[in-house]
Parts: C-alpha cells; sequence; structure tokens
C-alpha cells in the first residue's frame, strides 16, 4: 500500500495504460476488472495476475507493471544500535538526490540482483545510520536480516547473515544490501570494545560527527556544548571554559 504503479496492459492498446496508487487495503482499481487484490505480489506474479484477469476483455494480453513511486518502508533495529527500534525510511531516492555523505551504494546483493539506474534505495547502512549508529559493543560480524519470503516461494520468513564490518573497514559493497518493508536487523553485542570500528563508523558518516551535551555547574561558560562523538569528559568542560 502506498506504492503508484505505472499499468500497460499490452503496447497494442496504448490507450488502455493507467496508473493507479495501491490502497490501504491492498487493492487497485482497473477498469473492467474493477478492485483487485495484489498486496504482497512481485512485479511478474502481478503481471501473471492481470494477464488472466484481461484475457476476459482484450486478445493476447501483455501486461506490464512498474512502480513509479515507492512508498516509505518501515524496518526493525534491534540489538547494539544507539536508537534501537522501527524506523521510517524513504522508498527511494533518485540518484541525483542522494545524500552526498553517504559511504554506500546499493549494488547486488545476496537476496536478489538490483538493477535500477533511475533510484537509490535504502540499504543496511541507512538502517543503521538512521537508528544513531552503532556502539563501542557492536558486532558487525554477523548482523542479522529477516525477510518475508514472496508468495510465489512460499511465503513465510528467510534470513541472511552479513559480515558489515567489511563493509565499514574494506568497502565491501556486497555486504551493504538494500532492505525492505518489514525487514528486520538485529545487532549482537561483543563481549569487547572496538574503537578501531566506531572510529571507522564516523568516518564513514554511519555514526553522526557530532553529540550534544549539556554541562552545568562551576564551569566558565555553562549550556549546551557541541562536541565531536570522540570527545571525553575532560574535553567537554574544557569547551565550557574550564572549571571556576
Amino acid at each position: 500500500p502506498g506504492d503508484k504503479l505505472k499499468i500497460v496492459i499490452s503496447r497494442l492498446y496504448p490507450e488502455l495504460d493507467t496508473t493507479s496508487i495501491i490502497d490501504g487495503d491492498g487493492t487497485i482499481y482497473l477498469p473492467n476488472i474493477n478492485r483487485i487484490y495484489i498486496e504482497g505480489l512481485t512485479i511478474n506474479e502481478l503481471n501473471i495476475l492481470l494477464n488472466q484477469k484481461l484475457d476476459e476483455f482484450i486478445r493476447f494480453p501483455e501486461a506490464e507493471v512498474e512502480i513509479i513511486e515507492y512508498r516509505p518502508i518501515k524496518v526493525l533495529v534491534k540489538g547494539e544500535v544507539v536508537n534501537p527500534g522501527i524506523k521510517i525510511l524513504e522508498g527511494s531516492l533518485s540518484v541525483s538526490n542522494k545524500e552526498d555523505n553517504s559511504a554506500f551504494e546499493s549494488l547486488e546483493n545476496n537476496f536478489e540482483n538490483v538493477d535500477n539506474n533511475s533510484y537509490y534505495f535504502p540499504t543496511v547502512f541507512d538502517a543503521i545510520r538512521k537508528s544513531g549508529g552503532i556502539t563501542l559493543f557492536s558486532d558487525l560480524t554477523k548482523v542479522k536480516i529477516i525477510r518475508n519470503q514472496i508468495l510465489s516461494e512460499g511465503g513465510g520468513k528467510k534470513t541472511a547473515f552479513l559480515n558489515f564490518e567489511q563493509a565499514l573497514l574494506t568497502g565491501d559493497n556486497s555486504q551493504n544490501i538494500r532492505i525492505y518493508d518489514s525487514d528486520v536487523i538485529i545487532i549482537e553485542k561483543n563481549k569487547n570494545e572496538n574503537i578501531e570500528l566506531l572510529n571507522k563508523a564516523t568516518l564513514s558518516n554511519l555514526n553522526p560527527r557530532f553529540i550534544n551535551v549539556f554541562i552545568t555547574g562551576r564551569v566558565n561558560r555553562p549550556g549546551t556544548q557541541t562536541l565531536t562523538k570522540s570527545s571525553s569528559l575532560i574535553d567537554g568542560i574544557e569547551m565550557a571554559g574550564g572549571v571556576k
């Protein structure tokens, strides 16, 4: 629901082309067919369904569906991130509008191949970044992704494990896969601190570079101070003008 579709009934009948937005009930409206429930289908599954429905009205239908506007997606980020919980991300951005400071691009992944030169789709990097970044104890060597499986493959859930640490340390983009609506991303906790990884996360803009800290009491300039993420307590006191 929320995706906007362009539907070509057949290239022989361009006058039948239409656009439709999937409503909250998971349906779209098409002339002759009326309302049809399509939530959860892939593009190929929808093409097949439309051809079956349209066969009653036109000869040799060849439905072609394209998503022309993607709805925002909701993912659940759990575990060792700064702000775990449900995160809402843009469903797609044009490549020209992609943020300059994002360190990764959506490339081929171990769920399916993504081949779209017009859009930039949110990735694991974006989901973790939206969650405030990683902590000193984040274990990125085995990030767990749980995803709804498409209906033609039996439905249910499927799972993949990513070594996202390699994405940060070596730039291995294959580990930075595209995420989909309702994905669950789980980051385990490491027993030991990993300062090197945290510094890499800050340099790649996975973690914010700056934090706001409120300093009060017997300092020369009490109030909110903006510090780098790696600042110590002493750094904060010095930024507030030192102790009286």
